[in-house]
């Protein structure tokens, strides 16, 4: 799933391309994850241009200047591309690499541009959604659904939530309405680089312990951002590139081998809800 460097990676790059430009049609083989949050229905966007883009935890939302707002989540395998596609015989064909390798291909939401671009959702698994919003709306369905930013976050901040939280930190981590932003990749990576076993209930930690995860948080969420999000999976830049962050991995998929702070221990996987979790049972404590 597309984590906060990856969809934050997203809008920078969607940002510099599609503001100011408008909207002319909408196409989705997937209706049932198209919602309408506003009396009308998709000829209510047609025409409206683009005042904006940003980021919300995972969440990408695209403001029109008709007061209407487009919420996208990508979900676990759906990407955002942006370029020039026309159908034959039932499928969506790219006119130019590197929008041809397959994980492009399976094209299930289209926003058509003016200038004769389009922004396509690519999604294996059709879990990605679209929405249709009142900015009013959508503003307060985000604060219930979402909490602080974990690259806005302060420290103090993020103390007070970790001392009331009974879970494990990597649980805690990883949930969007106590921080957003964070998911499986992530939450692995900063936990072996403050040296913290993802197992210990968020509440026993110390004051210095959180300190490191808050310092580790920085560091490995805006490394991902400069290298432009982790492709080891389904994810790729809008232009159908990958990005570079999977290179770099410490623990994430690398199970079974040596720590790389050569301290005698193998990477572990683990179970973790319906989730895995990949830690060093040497260094994490």
């Amino acid at each position: 799933m597309p984590e906060l460097p990856e969809v934050k990676t997203t809008v920078d790059e969607l940002a510099q391309k599609i503001i100011g430009r408008r909207i002319i049609d909408f196409w989705t083989d997937v209706p049932k994850r198209v919602a309408f949050f506003f009396d009308g229905d998709i000829d209510t966007i047609k025409g409206s241009a683009i005042e904006g883009i940003e980021r919300r935890g995972k969440n990408i939302i695209i403001s029109l200047l008709n007061g209407k707002n487009i919420l996208i989540h990508q979900k676990i395998s759906g990407h955002l591309l942006l370029g020039k596609w026309k159908k034959e015989k039932e499928k969506w064909v790219p006119s130019k690499e590197p929008l041809l390798e397959k994980i492009n291909s399976y094209i299930h939401f289209i926003l058509f541009l003016d200038n004769g671009e389009m922004i396509a959702m690519s999604d294996p698994r059709k879990f990605a959604k679209i929405e249709f919003w009142t900015k009013d709306k959508l503003e307060a369905h985000l604060k219930k659904i979402l909490g602080p930013d974990a690259l806005e976050i302060n420290f103090e901040d993020l103390s007070q939530i970790l001392s009331k939280r009974g879970g494990s930190i990597k649980a805690v981590l990883m949930d969007q309405p106590t921080i957003s932003g964070i998911g499986n990749i992530y939450s692995d990576e900063i936990l072996w680089d403050s040296k913290i076993s993802p197992f210990k209930k968020s509440k026993e930690l110390s004051r210095v312990e959180m300190k490191r995860i808050f310092n580790s948080m920085e560091k490995i969420l805006n490394l991902a951002i400069e290298l432009k999000g982790d492709s080891m999976s389904d994810y790729r830049l809008i232009d159908g590139t990958k990005g570079g962050y999977q290179n770099f991995h410490k623990v994430y998929q690398r199970e079974g081998l040596n720590c790389f702070r050569k301290d005698g221990g193998k990477i572990k996987r683990e179970k973790f809800g319906s989730r895995s979790v990949r830690f060093c049972p040497v260094c994490q404590k």
